[in-house]
């Protein structure tokens, strides 16, 4: 009967281990990713306290779960993204002129 019952927890966990991370893959916010890797790292350690792993368990709670998602919020709260946008009166081919004229300038910015 409890092996039964453990059986059942385990294949629970698989099957939220696949789904979380089929959501980290599809997802389009990076956040969000991050949030589903750290509860998939959460629950891959429970996964490896139920066959008996402990110390492989506890470090994959630490360094998988807790780090690992801590510097990559800090690193995509660091992150950030600038959209431009640029209007021009005529369609005459200048379009092209100017979009490069603009990424040189953002070129120089960047890297002075």
């Amino acid at each position: 009967m409890i092996n039964d019952s453990l059986m059942i927890v385990q294949m629970i966990l698989l099957f939220l281990l696949l789904v979380l991370a089929l959501a980290a893959v599809h997802t389009h916010a990076l956040r969000h990713a991050v949030i589903y890797l750290g509860v998939y790292s959460l629950i891959s350690s429970l996964i490896y306290l139920l066959y008996g792993a402990a110390d492989v368990a506890i470090t994959e709670a630490i360094i998988g779960c807790t780090l690992s998602t801590i510097l990559f919020l800090v690193a995509l709260k660091k992150y950030q993204i600038f959209v431009l946008y640029y209007k021009t009166d005529s369609l005459n081919g200048s379009v092209p002129y100017l979009r490069r004229q603009i990424e040189q300038q953002i070129r120089r910015f960047a890297y002075e």
